[in-house]
């Protein structure tokens, strides 16, 4: 009997040693804060979220809304009381964001990472 196991170990321990040589999928290289823009905004209506996040309104675009994270957060922010009210106009440029996992696409996340943000605080807050 065991001269008929060691030939299937033997199998086993080869599918494992060659099984395992799996390399970690490499993200794109231009993704993330640090890579090309992809366009720039100007003045559009944004509603922060905290941590950096801000959904902001696109009248251009069929009223549509865009979910963007700042590059570099900034501690002064205040919250929107909610995703409907807008009291930030913002600018600046956009990159594309980096895949949440290595190997997945990027449209697993949504939206874009904001650099060079001009943030300005509306006086009087727009309910859409």
């Amino acid at each position: 009997m065991k001269l008929r196991t060691i030939p299937w170990i033997a199998v086993l321990f080869i599918f494992a040693a060659f099984g395992c040589d799996k390399k970690e999928p490499e993200l794109p290289l231009n993704c993330g804060c640090d890579s090309d823009s992809i366009g720039y905004i100007t003045d559009m209506l944004g509603s922060y979220r905290g941590d950096g996040g801000f959904t902001l309104f696109d009248s251009t675009a069929y009223n549509r809304f865009i979910s963007i994270g700042l590059c570099e957060r900034d501690t002064t922010l205040e919250n929107s009381p909610s995703v409907s009210v807008f009291n930030y106009k913002v600018s600046g440029v956009l990159k594309e964001r980096c895949p949440l996992f290595p190997g997945s696409s990027p449209s697993w996340v949504p939206g874009y990472s904001l650099t060079n943000p001009i943030i300005v605080k509306l006086k009087t807050p727009l309910n859409l």
